[in-house]
């Protein structure tokens, strides 16, 4: 054992390399293993204790153990001290560029995907029809100046992309047009938790207004779901539907709506039927280029998300004022829109889905305004923009 123990010795003090060190703990365990047996051997012949016998046997153990847990981890040991530390900064450094590299590769694979599906998309995407756009502005401006009153016309193909407008960023009193900015915003609300559409709410005194909308005839402390106070809003035009969605939301964060999403005209000065509020000169305000963009994003099913687009459409479907620009349309042309008037103003616009779909708004108002005037040129600018979009 004393023969072990120098050589165990011999070996923390003389390690100049990897290869040495190893073939010296070979030869180590080689010599104990021998001993071992030997020592096991004589002592078993001559009928030692158990416990002498055990304390050889551990004594040879040790040395096992030893030699075999060294020769694991002096190599590594020697090679790092073997290291300057000018060669430790070198390697550092190394591995820093290989990950700077590894990391500037994968952001450069990242970006050439991301252009390279960019690409496909824009190969994949139809050009725009310009031919119909010509012929859109052409036939839409033509009936526009002939008016006598003040037009306004947003017209997109919702395939090619091809657009028609006339005064399309005017601003206009949006009479119930603005009720399309209140649905975006109470659903995106509900779609953040601040409201659910089952929830019911309990109709008071001082929700009920006049004009448009059948809930305010069934009386205070009727129970009404915010999903139906939603479709009667864009149905029927709902006022008091409309004021219950104003309160929920609140004025201020529906405008701050209109401004995330980058309207340009459309804002909300008062409640539905508030004349005091109009006579001191707060109102509603829209444009037809604000309009189609929102309905678009009906169409492109981000109406907030996809959820509330399939629902925002479907409210659009049960319009139940047809008397605007549907007129010009096709018997069973289904035209997902909204309708909106007060004494000077006539308003439309709404999807017309189909093999060719497209999106159309029509705004009447100003000098020379007449209700009848209004229904005539938004009908023949349904049926114009529904002809030239079907010969295109």
């Amino acid at each position: 054992m004393a023969d072990v123990l120098e050589d165990l010795k011999d070996l923390l003090h003389d390690a100049s390399s990897s290869i040495q060190t190893i073939h010296l703990l070979l030869r180590i365990m080689q010599k104990a293993l021998l001993m071992l047996k030997e020592e096991t051997s004589m002592r078993a012949s001559r009928f030692y204790t158990t416990v002498p016998f055990l304390q050889l046997v551990a004594k040879g153990t040790l040395a096992l153990v030893c030699a075999v847990t060294m020769m694991c981890c002096l190599p590594s040991c020697v090679q790092k001290q073997e290291t300057t530390p000018a060669q430790n900064n070198e390697a550092a450094s190394s591995q820093e560029e290989t990950d700077s590299q590894d990391k500037a590769d994968e952001s450069s694979a990242k970006e050439q995907d991301k252009t390279s599906k960019d690409a496909d998309k824009e190969k994949s995407k139809p050009a725009v029809n310009e031919a119909l756009a010509q012929k859109w502005n052409e036939d839409l401006t033509r009936i526009a100046q002939e008016s006598g009153m003040d037009v306004c016309v947003s017209a997109v193909d919702l395939t090619s992309g091809a657009k028609a407008t006339y005064q399309s960023d005017k601003k206009m009193l949006s009479a119930s047009m603005i009720k399309l900015l209140i649905a975006e915003t109470f659903l995106r609300q509900v779609s953040e938790g601040a409201h659910a559409l089952d929830d019911v709410y309990v109709l008071k005194d001082s929700d009920i207004v006049g004009g448009a909308g059948s809930l305010g005839y069934r009386g205070v402390g009727a129970e009404v779901a915010y999903r139906e106070v939603l479709k009667l809003m864009i149905a029927e035009s709902d006022n008091t539907a409309a004021n219950i969605l104003i309160d929920a939301c609140g004025m201020d964060a529906i405008n701050a709506e209109s401004k995330r999403l980058k309207l340009k005209c459309t804002e909300l000065g008062r409640h539905m039927m508030d004349t005091q509020a109009a006579a001191n000169g707060y109102d509603n305000y829209s444009c037809a280029d604000d309009l189609a963009k929102l309905l678009r994003k009906v169409y492109n099913k981000t109406f907030v998300n996809e959820e509330m687009s399939a629902l925002m459409l479907e409210c659009l479907e049960a319009q139940t004022d047809n008397d605007c620009i549907s007129t010009g349309l096709p018997a069973g042309t289904v035209f997902a829109h909204k309708t909106g008037s007060l004494a000077n103003v006539r308003h439309d616009g709404g999807i017309v889905e189909g093999d060719k779909p497209f999106v159309i708004v029509v705004l009447c108002g100003g000098d020379g305004f007449s209700e009848s005037a209004a229904l005539r040129v938004m009908g023949q600018m349904g049926e114009v923009a529904y002809k030239d979009m079907q010969e295109s």
